[in-house]
């Protein structure tokens, strides 16, 4: 389902250019409902690149102060948690703030500002959000015809352009406002896109950087696809691998012994074998002959849907488990083919506006090309196919102007710690592996299935020591670690 954004006079809000203002931070006060935390309001210009000719922006500030003085104080640490429609400040005035380390939180003021792109009203795709995945001619004039009416209809006018950048002069406005020269930052997924645009404009004002489960928006648009594609097929790969190490493991402690029943290979089995069934499946569904537990039609978007959304589960075998009974649950039978599967609940409207402006170069203007970068997908993702999400936001972006950053190299100078699931549906580990490269930064891969290694391991001894402590010491001390992999909760043996 599509949902409607909403702006919230407590959160972000627009107000018209009679009271613009350059940016400025009100005084912290206590919240009221969180006194523990404090609160403040960051105005912004609407536009940066205009700022007299547009309104402006009131975003919330949450500050959590540092629970240590002296010398163990290190500044502060400015936070993202992504989204997009991301609310980073309302989190940490509630629960997120308890993800962090005591190390991180003692040496820290730690500080986030609730995300622009909540100012703005869409209204959402219609079309592009009710067909299934694989392209087809009958309806892609429709689907760009809406897009185009969606990007149109986004209020106020002068929000058409958000980007990332946007979100990092943001950012640096907050650090002007706090009065301080330099600061950390952690970004978790989308909040990674905010952090390279922020050490894109402003590399000397910061003093460590910790991006998890990243972005990479140097990609084009057909890159971007693939890469995302080949991502969701290496999470197939990986959980063939986790069913070969798991299928005698008891039920209801991470077991695969469902499926391999089901596949009918009850005295073990191999990765291979695995995929050989997951392929199976995919043609079943495709000709219209897949079934699920309870008589319903299973169709080839239903298959590709369980692969992109297996990091839900955050490193845990009971919802690899889950997923692996659901597999065991889908037979072939004769029966007429279903109808084609519509997507939903895939993308929000703000969500796409800020995603085409920073992932869509317009290069892709033809039904042709649009199914060419499909095949391009299949051929690197026989099973998966493609990302869901990946795939349902580009849509959104064809036939519109949208689109306006394009990157350059990550700079240098920023010191840099990257940190990644090996298996992450939103962000894939490649992503993850480029940016490092690109950065000559180190890389923490947490070999499990999940979304953000930073709080996603800290429940595990394994995450602790592999992912969190490295982390607290690079940001609270500026040690910087050696690339590590170690094994989560749901390794694969060998990945």
């Amino acid at each position: 389902m599509v949902a409607t954004a909403v702006a919230m006079a407590s959160s972000v809000g627009a107000v018209p250019p009679a009271t613009a203002s350059p940016s400025s931070l009100s005084a912290f006060t206590p919240c009221k409902d969180a006194p523990r935390a404090w609160c403040a309001t960051l105005t912004v210009p609407q536009r940066w690149d205009a700022p007299d000719a547009t309104g402006s922006l009131h975003l919330t500030v949450v500050k959590r102060t540092a629970t240590a003085a002296g010398a163990a104080y290190k500044g502060v640490l400015l936070v993202d948690q992504g989204g997009p429609n991301g609310m980073s400040a309302d989190s940490l005035r509630e629960s997120w703030y308890e993800q962090f380390t005591a190390p991180v939180r003692a040496a820290f003021d730690i500080v986030a500002v609730n995300q622009r792109e909540n100012a703005v009203h869409c209204e959402p795709p219609q079309v592009s959000n009710t067909l299934p995945l694989a392209p087809d001619p009958g309806t892609f004039d429709d689907f760009v015809a809406d897009n185009v009416r969606y990007a149109e209809s986004c209020r106020p006018e002068s929000l058409w352009t958000i980007d990332s950048l946007d979100r990092a002069r943001d950012l640096d406005a907050l650090r002007r406002g706090l009065g301080v020269d330099r600061v950390s930052y952690y970004g978790v997924s989308y909040g990674t896109v905010a952090g390279q645009a922020l050490a894109e404009l402003h590399p000397t004002t910061i003093r460590s950087m910790v991006l998890d489960s990243p972005q990479y928006p140097r990609l084009g648009t057909a890159d971007y696809l693939v890469s995302a594609a080949a991502g969701i097929e290496d999470i197939a790969h990986g959980f063939a691998g986790w069913c070969q190490a798991h299928w005698a493991t008891p039920p209801d402690r991470g077991s695969c012994r469902k499926l391999v029943r089901a596949i009918g290979a009850g005295g073990g089995i191999t990765a291979r074998r695995v995929l050989t069934h997951l392929r199976n499946l995919r043609a079943w569904a495709e000709a219209g002959k897949l079934y699920g537990i309870n008589g319903g039609p299973v169709g080839p978007d239903d298959l590709t849907g369980l692969f992109s959304t297996m990091h839900l589960g955050k490193d845990d075998p009971q919802f690899l488990e889950g997923r692996a009974n659901t597999l065991a649950q889908w037979r072939p039978r004769r029966r007429e083919a279903p109808a084609p599967r519509a997507v939903d609940g895939l993308f929000q409207d703000t969500q796409t506006l800020l995603r085409c402006n920073d992932f869509f170069d317009r290069t892709i203007t033809t039904y042709e090309q649009w199914q060419d970068l499909w095949q391009r997908g299949v051929d690197v993702a026989p099973i998966a196919r493609t990302s869901s999400a990946h795939w349902t936001w580009m849509r959104a972006c064809l036939g519109t102007d949208l689109g306006r950053w394009r990157p350059g190299p990550f700079p240098s100078g920023v010191p840099l710690l990257v940190t990644a699931m090996r298996y992450d549906s939103p962000t894939p580990h490649g992503w993850a592996r480029r940016l490092a490269t690109d950065a000559s930064a180190p890389l923490i891969t947490y070999n499990g299935f999940g979304h953000g290694a930073y709080d996603a391991t800290l429940a595990h001894a394994a995450g602790r020591d592999c992912v969190a402590r490295p982390v607290e010491e690079f940001l609270v001390d500026g040690l910087v670690p050696a690339d590590t992999r170690c094994q989560g909760a749901t390794a694969v043996p060998g990945a």
